[in-house]
């Protein structure tokens, strides 16, 4: 075993399926339905009294890892069927991460969330098989526990594991697809560990995290950081912000992936926003969002970590999942575009958004509304109606430039139309929840500059009906249709001197 301990050993093994079980105690498992349990395990192999190798996601048999698996029984209730059980099997409820140690050992770690379903079998068989035939599967350090107390386990509410990669062994840290995880000594932040994704064939290969979704208010919003760097061939590769996706120099990213009754959904969270390039060699990923009722009530939860070209490695640091710090002196958020994504933003009406090089000031970024088949197509964005009291006064101001797309000349209005051949954009809050309601609430004040930029500004006060509403947006909008509209520098901004 493990330090010379006692182990246990599954020999004369003649198919893939065979190993070692035992039971758990299914009395216990109706007191944990919604809870995380913990599987842990250290296994080698051996053929032949030799030492004997796997491959942590392998497709061949021959080179396949042991992995643990639930093989569950529930009695048949209907009197005709051909059995008087149901046998239902649940694969990889651990596998095995990482490369072997200098002993051989391989470490077997997962997580599972205890389902109605799972709570309902009346006997649940815990089985360590797998690896090719022949093959002796030595067992030692095997555990399974429950994780009913994460959501407390860090004081500022972390709902990440071994987020400063200080746990040996990549502790609670899985792979997607084929790539390998390890973890580097002194590669991290300040010198500390931090975790190396290496083989990665395809983008969307990278480091994952089970999560608890129970531990998510709803309601509430949470911030992912994370801190990287990229490797290619083993020298330090930049990535470019506003790459796009199939891009050889495509940036990584975090998402979510749920998962239930058979179906997958992927939902990005956060972006790239440092590349490292100017920050000591490490790159920042970051993003706020707010849990949808679907990410409460997953069935199975995971963060991920991908987006990076193919064949590029990845060190990863500082993972948090917090709950977000709200400031309701600032309604907008990514508001300078700097992050190099619309994150926050999304579409109105016939139009595409994305972000363009270029912005006002000399900035990096800007938004970018264009083929507006319509007047009232544009930008919007979804306003956090947690911060919005009846009889508080905002301030909303941004840079917007027009431009014509056929020969991408600037584009000329008359700050006093707000519709026709040469009118200005303007901004309009609506309110929506049993019907709706909606006021513009700042236009274009004085002439263009030299640069191209209009000064578009207004103050609104908060209705009764718009801290009631649901959902509060603000739109972009009604420059004369196919003019593009270039948007930076946005603030929604609160003013207490003319606050009630």
């Amino acid at each position: 075993g493990v330090g010379g301990s006692w182990a246990l050993v599954s020999a004369r093994r003649e198919m893939q399926w065979q190993g070692l079980a035992t039971f758990l105690d299914t009395s216990e498992l109706g007191s944990l339905i919604g809870s995380e349990v913990e599987v842990e395990g250290k296994v080698r192999l051996e053929v032949a009294s030799a030492p004997f190798k796997c491959e942590p996601g392998a497709k061949s048999d021959r080179q396949k890892c042991p992995q643990v698996r639930f093989i569950t029984q529930q009695r048949n209730v209907d009197k005709d069927a051909k059995r008087n059980y149901k046998s239902t099997d649940w694969p990889e409820i651990a596998t095995v991460q990482g490369p072997a140690d200098k002993g051989g050992w391989y470490s077997l770690r997962g997580m599972f969330t205890v389902t109605p379903e799972l709570a309902d079998q009346d006997s649940v068989m815990v089985v360590v098989s797998g690896p090719a035939k022949k093959a002796k599967i030595i067992l030692d350090d095997f555990s399974i526990r429950s994780m009913s107390d994460r959501c407390t386990v860090h004081p500022n509410g972390d709902l990440i594991l071994n987020g400063d990669m200080e746990m040996n062994g990549a502790r609670y840290w899985d792979a997607s697809g084929a790539a390998q995880l390890s973890t580097s000594s002194s590669a991290g932040v300040d010198g500390t560990q931090a975790l190396f994704v290496k083989k990665r064939k395809v983008q969307w290969e990278g480091p994952k995290q089970q999560l608890i979704p129970m531990c998510f208010e709803d309601g509430s919003r949470y911030t992912l950081s994370a801190r990287f760097k990229l490797l290619k061939n083993g020298e330090q590769f930049f990535c470019k912000k506003d790459a796009p996706e199939s891009d050889p120099y495509c940036c990584p990213l975090a998402g979510l992936t749920l998962k239930g009754s058979g179906d997958s959904t992927y939902i990005t969270i956060a972006w790239t926003e440092e590349t490292g390039k100017d920050e000591n060699g490490w790159g920042g990923i970051h993003g706020t969002f707010m849990p949808s009722h679907q990410i409460v009530n997953a069935e199975q939860l995971y963060v991920s970590f991908g987006g990076a070209a193919q064949n590029v490695d990845l060190l990863l640091d500082d993972v948090s999942l917090i709950p977000y710090e709200e400031d309701c002196s600032e309604l907008v958020f990514n508001d300078d575009v700097e992050s190099g994504s619309t994150r926050g933003w999304d579409r109105y009406g016939e139009a595409s958004i994305s972000v363009i090089r270029g912005g006002v000031y000399g900035s990096d970024y800007a938004l970018l509304a264009s083929g507006r088949a319509t007047a009232r197509s544009g930008i919007m964005r979804q306003l956090d109606t947690s911060c919005l009291r009846p009889g508080d006064v905002y301030r909303v101001s941004a840079k917007v430039r027009l431009k014509d797309p056929k020969d991408g000349m600037t584009y000329r209005c008359d700050p006093t139309k707000s519709s026709g051949s040469d009118s200005c954009p303007i901004a309009t809050l609506k309110a929506e929840g049993n019907g709706y309601m909606k006021r513009d609430v700042a236009r274009v004040r004085g002439d263009i500059d030299d640069d191209g930029w209009y000064d578009l500004q207004g103050v609104f006060e908060v209705f009764e009906s718009d801290a009631a509403a649901p959902r509060v947006s603000i739109y972009f909008r009604y420059a004369p249709p196919d003019i593009d509209i270039t948007l930076d520098d946005i603030s929604i901004l609160y003013v207490p001197s003319l606050s009630q």
